[in-house]
């Protein structure tokens, strides 16, 4: 089972051609970051973060063996899921850090700013959410279900509150990531997938940070590209190649718990 976090933005959609690469195996999921729906709220830490998804994966697949990925930010919560699995003892079956995020540069009083930032512009966005759905109640609404032999949709409207939703799961995921620091460290096997086209001292970064954190330090796989191209095109084949063998393959890259695949929430 193929579990995928995405980056700060929690748009599982950004993995569709990176699932639909993978070897024949076990299902792929990706998993929606809470707060995108209308009436959800978002989740404040990693650690909330990785428990809300471990739990969707546990009910899916009980006792796994899991093989878990994260981009970006979302290596994070990936590396607190692994964290998480492992104290309760669930079968970890790999860690892979897509293109993974690094602390802010410049030390404890940078980050502290930059933190500072961050929920500043939360709580401004969060008000403004509120502001937007008090005078638009229709933007609290869900789209109605569609099944695969109706009529197509029509697209619906964009509203004020559907983009700063969005903002908001931004905001709320980044400074999510700002505040982590893992409690212990992670030994399990472990991918670094590291972009080529990125500036020499952010790559040094990444190799330097996430050695520490997951000791001895992760093997290494060189992406031609750079971090915001790190799940598609010849990148995400690169990546895919690591996460099967998958011998069920299906013809949809996505697989729900009921043996079609999706996305969790």
């Amino acid at each position: 089972m193929v579990l995928l976090v995405p980056g700060s933005d929690g748009n599982p959609a950004v993995f569709v051609r990176l699932a639909g690469l993978v070897p024949a195996g076990p299902a792929v999921f990706a998993f929606q970051s809470r707060g995108l729906e209308p009436g959800e709220q978002t989740l404040s830490t990693v650690e909330q973060i990785a428990a809300a998804y471990l739990e969707e994966a546990v009910r899916t697949r009980p006792h796994g063996p899991y093989v878990l990925g994260g981009w970006s930010m979302g290596a994070y919560v990936a590396l607190e899921m692994a964290r998480q699995a492992d104290e309760a003892g669930l079968d970890v079956a790999g860690l892979h850090l897509i293109a993974p995020a690094v602390p802010v540069r410049g030390g404890y009083w940078a980050r502290r700013k930059a933190r500072r930032e961050l929920r500043a512009r939360l709580r401004d966005t969060q008000a403004q959410l509120e502001q937007a759905q008090a005078a638009d109640p229709a933007a609290l609404q869900k789209m109605p279900l569609w099944d695969l032999a109706d009529d197509p949709l029509d697209e619906p409207a964009e509203r004020p509150a559907d983009q700063l939703r969005r903002d908001l799961v931004n905001l709320a995921n980044l400074a999510a990531g700002a505040h982590y620091r893992p409690r212990r460290a992670w030994k399990g096997r472990t991918v670094l997938y590291l972009p080529q086209e990125d500036p020499a001292d952010v790559q040094e970064q990444t190799l330097s940070f996430w050695s520490r954190v997951v000791p001895p330090g992760p093997q290494v796989v060189a992406l031609n590209c750079e971090h915001h191209h790190a799940v598609y095109g010849a990148a995400a084949q690169t990546v895919a190649a690591s996460l099967g063998p998958r011998p069920d393959r299906t013809t949809n890259p996505y697989q729900t718990a009921n043996g079609e695949e999706g996305v969790l929430k």
